[in-house]
């Protein structure tokens, strides 16, 4: 996948100086946006120490980069998106040695908002309220979370937070800077020729929220072309329309976005997003997953892995010493699930299996009968479980779907 960019970065109609740092490194298809914190306190310096310690550390490790883009392997791939971590990690305890000399409550600190793009790979890493939007297929999709207070509390009780002062609503309850230690938000996701990524501060997000939801998806979405110089120029009016946007409602803080996008005129990079976009579609259709916002079921599809079975192949468990078991969703083709050799059910696209197995940690019981060439999106229990620990609300989905399910099962039953 290749890369083009395009950059704004202003510092606004009310404050003096721009604590906004940023990176736009397309030999290394590396994009952050750090805002700083700390007024007088040199919140500009934290922001831009942010983004010289990351790519320090990214150029110090490249090799990993060179690895993964190498073998395309699910081990390199974590390794990747592990040292992108580590590399947010390395910053902020630099910037938090650096904030240790104030006293009292005045800290220095920054968000940062990271995308590194490599072969057909993407991945975010993210702390504080600046955000990451995808905008896939004329829909814009915020991976990120936005780490403070009122988002929290918003997640936590799922009401507005009228009842807390308005002054406490931004607080940043992660960034880099605020404590010695943090766990910087990642995900790794597949790209498609045609994506376009806004990474930016609040000072643009804030304004976007104002918008109407068509009017913000049709800014972003305006004009993809697979074209280098086309799409760097489309670009270019992105970055100037939110420029636009951020002067007309005031601009009262600043403000710096990245607009980057993926394109590929290669035959076997149009068809694998064609391939992607099949699979995309189906998992959202699929009950199980029917509930899941995008960033979580982007969270899901990392986990997975695609298997393919032929016509008239049996499914069962690999051996009989083996006591793994898997969720499987059906992308294409059609399976029965055979019990003393009656075909109990048939099930095509978007329909799943398994989950009685993966809940109680079983062999899968039946047999599954291949009636013609199946795609399966396979989940093991170990993977799901470790997810699920870590995200519980994208636990809490897919428990309830199982749940009604079952319920359905038995009612029809009896």
């Amino acid at each position: 996948m290749k890369f083009v960019c395009s950059v704004v970065s202003e510092i606004g109609q009310v404050r003096t100086k721009n604590e906004d740092s940023f990176l736009a490194d397309i030999a290394k298809n590396l994009f952050i946006v750090a805002d700083g914190m700390g007024g007088e306190a040199e919140g500009e310096v934290a922001s831009k120490m942010a983004v010289e310690e990351i790519l320090s550390y990214i150029s110090e490790n490249y090799s990993i980069v060179d690895f993964y883009r190498m073998t395309g392997s699910t081990e390199n791939r974590k390794k990747l998106q592990n040292m992108l971590v580590a590399a947010v990690l390395k910053a902020n305890s630099k910037i938090y040695k650096y904030s240790s000399k104030y006293k009292g409550n005045k800290r220095v600190g920054s968000t940062v908002t990271l995308f590194m793009g490599v072969g057909n790979s993407g991945f975010m890493v993210h702390a504080g309220d600046s955000r990451f939007y995808l905008i896939r297929e004329g829909e814009v999709a915020k991976l990120s979370t936005d780490h403070n207070i009122q988002s929290e509390y918003l997640a936590k009780y799922a009401r507005s937070a009228d009842e807390i002062d308005e002054k406490y609503l931004g607080m940043l309850t992660k960034a880099l800077g605020i404590t010695e230690f943090i766990d910087p938000e990642s995900i790794t996701f597949d790209l498609m020729a045609g994506d376009r990524i806004c990474l930016c501060s609040d000072g643009v997000h804030k304004y976007l929220d104002l918008l109407p939801r068509e009017d913000m998806v049709a800014l972003f979405s305006s004009d993809v072309a697979f074209d280098k110089e086309k799409e760097e120029n489309n670009l270019r009016g992105v970055a100037d329309n939110l420029r636009t946007i951020a002067e007309e409602f005031g601009a009262d803080d600043n403000y710096t976005a990245i607009m980057i996008s993926a394109f590929d005129n290669e035959e076997s990079t149009l068809e694998g997003s064609k391939e992607l976009q099949i699979k995309l579609a189906v998992m959202r259709n699929s009950d199980i997953f029917s509930q899941l916002t995008y960033p979580e079921l982007l969270k899901i599809m990392e986990i997975g892995r695609i298997k393919t079975a032929n016509k008239y192949d049996i499914i069962t468990s690999k051996n009989e010493n083996d006591d793994s078991s898997e969720l499987m969703i059906i992308i294409d083709g059609k399976v029965s699930i055979l019990e003393k050799s009656i075909i109990r059910a048939t099930l095509g696209p978007g329909k799943y299996l398994g989950e009685i197995s993966v809940i109680e940690g079983t062999k899968l019981q039946s047999k599954i009968f291949v009636d013609e060439a199946t795609t399966i999106f396979s989940i093991t229990r170990e993977e799901l479980h470790s997810m699920m620990k870590k995200e519980p609300k994208i636990a809490a989905k897919i428990l309830w779907e199982i749940s009604a399910s079952l319920a359905k099962r038995l009612k029809d039953k009896f």
